[in-house]
């Protein structure tokens, strides 16, 4: 691919980024794009249909920084001296840390199967699937996913990740919880 494309490209992703910072999704026009960018509406449309293109694109990129964490963390698992929640918690929250805004601002456009929230849950359960040996339609799957999500919830909220204990902690109280539930009935 031509630099000058790349370097175009790059540009109006970041500005992209910077604009859903500045403003929110809705408020982005191609034209505010292009004009933001310092190129010509078709220049920007030599790039991206559109915004909704263009905020599937920079969605991929970041989930693409989540799901090679993922990979590495799956390759690494093999080591018997691994500590895979530690790997996963240190690699990922940096990451996730460092782009707490822009993430908050992705998850909250609204593109349906193509929205942040609905890769992360893809990507998420295709790990977890890989990591367990379960199959896609077992629950353990679903309850690992939301527990991911609720992971990222809590990471982009509190800026860290929840430590084991806590982890371990919640799980007991829940099954407390679903317990009593079971006596009153």
């Amino acid at each position: 691919m031509d630099q000058r494309y790349e370097r175009t490209d790059r540009e109006i992703k970041r500005t992209f980024v910077t604009s859903i910072q500045r403003s929110g999704y809705d408020a982005l026009t191609v034209a505010q794009l292009a004009r933001d960018s310092l190129v010509d509406r078709s220049t920007f449309y030599a790039h991206y249909a559109g915004v909704y293109e263009l905020a599937t694109a920079v969605m991929m990129d970041y989930i693409t920084v989540i799901e090679d964490t993922l990979n590495q963390s799956l390759r690494e698992s093999r080591s018997m001296t691994m500590d895979h929640y530690q790997f996963f918690s240190t690699h990922l929250m940096t990451y996730l840390i460092t782009n707490t805004t822009v993430l908050q601002q992705l998850r909250l456009i609204s593109l349906g199967t193509n929205s942040f929230d609905a890769q992360c849950r893809r990507l998420f359960r295709k790990f977890y699937q890989q990591v367990f040996h379960l199959n896609e339609d077992n629950f353990t799957v679903y309850l690992f996913v939301n527990m991911a999500m609720s992971d990222l919830d809590f990471i982009l909220e509190r800026q860290r990740v929840p430590q084991r204990q806590e982890l371990k902690q919640s799980l007991r109280q829940i099954e407390r919880l679903l317990e009593s539930i079971n006596n009153d009935n």
